[in-house]
Order: C-alpha cells, then sequence, then structure tokens
C-alpha cells in the first residue's frame, strides 16, 4: 500500500518527480567517481608487502648560493648505511639520468623512456612479482635486464623472453643485454613505472662521488626502527664520509665549519607511501600527486552527497 501511494504521489508529480531522482542520482555518481579518485591516490605504493618499513632518502643542499631539494643521493650513500647501521635491512638504488634509450626490434630503434638501472636488491625491497625467472638473481651479473610482461609481448611475442637478448643503443654502440626475469606490469598507483630495470653494474659512472648526487637509494628498515630517530645517524654519515672527501677540495676542519659559510647538507627520510601525495622534491621518477586535491575533492564529493540528499 505506501509503495501504491508513493507511486502515485511521484506519477502525479512528474516534472518534479524527475528533478529530485536525477538529482539524487547525479549526485550519487558523482560522489562515487570521486571516491574512486581518492582511494586510487591514497593507495599509491601500499601494494608492496613491506611498504611501512620502505624509506626513500632525501637531499638538502646548498652550494654557493645554489639550492637544490632533491629526491637523489650519492651512489656510496645505500651501501654505506647497509654496512654501518644493523637498523638496514636492505638498501637499493635506482639510476635513471642517462635518460630514454634506443632499442632495437628487427630492422628500427623504439625510443623508450621507462628504463633505469636498478640494484639486484631492487626486487628485495619492492614486491614485483615474476612470472618467469628468478628476481632475486636476475640482476646479479652486468648486461642483463628485467622486462616486464608487456614488453616481453611487444618485443618476441610471448611473455617468455627468458634467455633472449634485448639490444640497447648506448653511446655510440650497441650493447646486448640478456633477458633473465618476466615480472607483472608494475602497478600503475607506484612511484615509479618501468618497463625495462638493467642491471647497476652495466652503469657507465664514475663511481664513489660522495658529493654528486645521482642515484634514488631506499632503505628497507627492519621492523620497529623509528626511522626519525634512525634520521639521526645522518650527522654521523657526514662526518665520517662526507667530510674526508670534501676536504680533498676545500679546507675545513668540520661539518659545522663548512655549515656556517652558508652550506647546507642535510638528509631525510620519506616514507614509500608519503612520496606520492606528500613529497615536493625534484627529479621524481613519476609527476607527483597533491594531498590538497585530495582534501578538497573529498570535501567536494561530500558536500554534493549532502546537496543531493536534502535536495
Amino acid at each position: 500500500n505506501y509503495f501504491k501511494i508513493a507511486f502515485r504521489n511521484l506519477w502525479k508529480n512528474k516534472g518534479y518527480s524527475a528533478i529530485n531522482i536525477f538529482g539524487l542520482a547525479i549526485g550519487l555518481a558523482a560522489c562515487l567517481l570521486i571516491t574512486l579518485y581518492v582511494l586510487d591516490e591514497l593507495s599509491y605504493d601500499r601494494f608492496n608487502e613491506n611498504a611501512d618499513q620502505i624509506y626513500r632518502i632525501n637531499s638538502d643542499m646548498q652550494f654557493g648560493g645554489g639550492k637544490m631539494h632533491m629526491t637523489q643521493t650519492s651512489d656510496m650513500m645505500g651501501p654505506i648505511l647497509k654496512k654501518e647501521y644493523p637498523q638496514v635491512e636492505e638498501f637499493t638504488r635506482i639510476y635513471s639520468n642517462s635518460g630514454p634509450k634506443l632499442i632495437k626490434k628487427g630492422n628500427e630503434f623504439i625510443n623508450e623512456p621507462k628504463i633505469a638501472y636498478v640494484d639486484s636488491t631492487f626486487f628485495k625491497v619492492f614486491t614485483l612479482p615474476a612470472i618467469h625467472g628468478d628476481t632475486s638473481k636476475a640482476l646479479d651479473e652486468p648486461n642483463t635486464v628485467v622486462i616486464t610482461e608487456s614488453t616481453a609481448e611487444k618485443y618476441f611475442g610471448t611473455t617468455n623472453a627468458l634467455g633472449k637478448t634485448i639490444e640497447i643503443k648506448i653511446g655510440e654502440g650497441i650493447t646486448p643485454f640478456n633477458v633473465t626475469a618476466v615480472i607483472k606490469d608494475i602497478p600503475h598507483n607506484s612511484h615509479f613505472n618501468f618497463d625495462f630495470m638493467l642491471s647497476m653494474k652495466s652503469v657507465d659512472y664514475e663511481w664513489g662521488a660522495l658529493t654528486s648526487h645521482n642515484f634514488n637509494t631506499y632503505l628497507l628498515l627492519k621492523k620497529g626502527t623509528d626511522y626519525k630517530v634512525f634520521e639521526n645517524n645522518f650527522d654521523q654519515y657526514k662526518t665520517k664520509y662526507v667530510l674526508p672527501y670534501a676536504q680533498q677540495f676545500i679546507k675545513i676542519e668540520s661539518i659545522e665549519q663548512w655549515e656556517k659559510s652558508g652550506n647546507i647538507l642535510d638528509y631525510s627520510l620519506m616514507p614509500l607511501t608519503r612520496i606520492h601525495l606528500y613529497s615536493d622534491y625534484s627529479f621524481e621518477l613519476s609527476p607527483s600527486g597533491n594531498i590538497q586535491y585530495v582534501y578538497i575533492f573529498s570535501a567536494v564529493a561530500l558536500f554534493i552527497l549532502l546537496l543531493a540528499c536534502i535536495n
């Protein structure tokens, strides 16, 4: 009986009923779409099994008036921290400064931008499942490469590309890289997205420059480690390693003396799950989001829903 009465009233006031129902439907749809966007933004990098233990080292530097607010460190920082501090379970680095590369396919070369050199520990830190091969040993040797399944399909017509060779133009020559593993495509909600991961042992780089910052360095800290407390070790790191290196070029007796002259060298850790929405550093591996947009869109979604319900 109630349903009959409700239907008759709706039918009697067709225009008024249509406006209300259509308005509520549009409000709910808009609210759901915005909610999906917000949830996606908040999900970045959380697919990693140890996401709550992974941190990136950021650098803040100032030399001669020039300021640098960057995501990169020296090549030596990760290995030194792993060796010196038991709180560091593992480290890994990404080197992408060499830019896109030309990959040979048949008789043509394809420009591939999603390419980087990574350490053999890369897959111990990040959860990137293999569908062929063993990622724990895949990049132990130079001239080896791990590719994604879509890349394997693109270049070889099959996901099982183990043992096949990818030819990459490096400098004036062409270097063959042996495919040692194929992984699932990296999820879209990752702050990096590569199709080719080359062995770090293949990098043509002058290693050991403690003041040259070109590597994205990540630490996997042991469970229970307070990363804010761990950051206090960076002062000791600067005094023990950076100072002796800098003294080869400038006359200083301490880091404090150097900093009093207007120079700055500070390091900090950023939790992996905060990188996408909270980072304002230079040299991000992919465009960052903005937590302010998440707040604004959440408020808009709530307002639309309330407005539709009241109407």
